[in-house]
């Protein structure tokens, strides 16, 4: 008998992470591999094609693709991820499914990743979770009552785009003073070169961060900005568990430092918020397979 998978793509601003995806919810084969988002839309999406016929095998009933940005989940339209310049209004599941023959779906990466953690942690637990991704962005899932929370345009959860600084640092979204500008790679990177006029990436700021004071005050601020915005999220849904993954959830301390802050800012509401590491394998990659269905 023919063996059915399903194929899950995490679109991320910097990397793509595709894993080919067995119907128990294993990940069998997966293939890490850089977006070049500067590169353009066409190569972008020529990306995504090789990352996926190099996981194909037997019978594929599906792909998922994660979009780090709003999308329109009925129609499969990419509508204006901030971390992909130049994409606007993108049709990318008709894209997809005429250069791969396959039935293609397209969400919103932090939608996916809180389907998955729903699913594969947290379904007989709890009944409302939030999910954050912090890597080159930030963005949120919300799940209620066991179900995906939307929105009346599909765009509930972009947290990184709520206002923490007024007239702030502008953002790739037009406006000004996003939480994502303060508590994601990209704000980090910023705060740094504003600081010391050098050009490093998240990752090594992070490992300076030990004996670097200037380094080490910048991961600090990106963490408190990230808690002023879990701590906005958790008065406006009041859910049951809040879960971060991502990138720039894995410096030492950061979610630590990012609790101890929501909690200062979480007024009347009840002080023991469960905010928690992820702790869901490639959750980005099942979320992303899971809404083929």
């Amino acid at each position: 008998m023919e063996r059915e998978y399903l194929i899950g793509v995490d679109l991320g601003g910097t990397k793509i992470e595709a894993g080919l995806v067995d119907l128990n919810g294993k990940v069998l084969k997966k293939i890490i591999m850089p977006t070049e988002a500067k590169a353009g839309k066409a190569k972008v999406i020529e990306n995504i094609v090789y990352a996926v016929n190099k996981l194909r095998r037997d019978k594929i009933i599906g792909v998922g693709v994660g979009i780090p940005g709003p999308t329109d989940y009925k129609r499969g339209i990419a509508i204006r991820p901030p971390n992909l310049p130049g994409w606007n209004e993108v049709p990318l599941k008709k894209i997809l499914e005429e250069k791969l023959k396959l039935c293609v779906a397209v969400e919103n990466d932090a939608k996916c990743f809180a389907i998955a953690e729903f699913k594969c942690g947290y379904e007989k637990k709890v009944s409302s979770l939030v999910g954050v991704t912090v890597g080159t962005g930030v963005g949120a899932g919300i799940i209620i009552n066991g179900k995906i929370y939307r929105g009346s345009s599909d765009s509930a959860g972009e947290i990184g785009h709520m206002t923490v600084v007024e007239d702030g640092a502008k953002c790739n979204c037009g406006n000004k003073g996003c939480l994502e500008m303060y508590a994601s790679g990209r704000g980090i990177e910023r705060m740094f070169f504003e600081k010391t006029k050098r050009r490093l990436s998240a990752e090594e700021i992070a490992q300076l961060a030990g004996r670097n004071k200037t380094a080490r005050h910048v991961i600090e601020e990106a963490a408190r900005y990230l808690g002023i915005g879990l701590a906005n999220i958790i008065v406006a849904v009041n859910p049951e568990v809040v879960v971060i993954d991502g990138s720039i959830a894995t410096i030492k301390g950061f979610v630590e430092k990012a609790h101890k802050e929501a909690v200062k800012h979480l007024g009347i509401l009840p002080k023991e918020v469960r905010i928690e590491k992820s702790k869901t394998e490639d959750s980005g990659i099942l979320g992303a397979a899971s809404v083929v269905f």
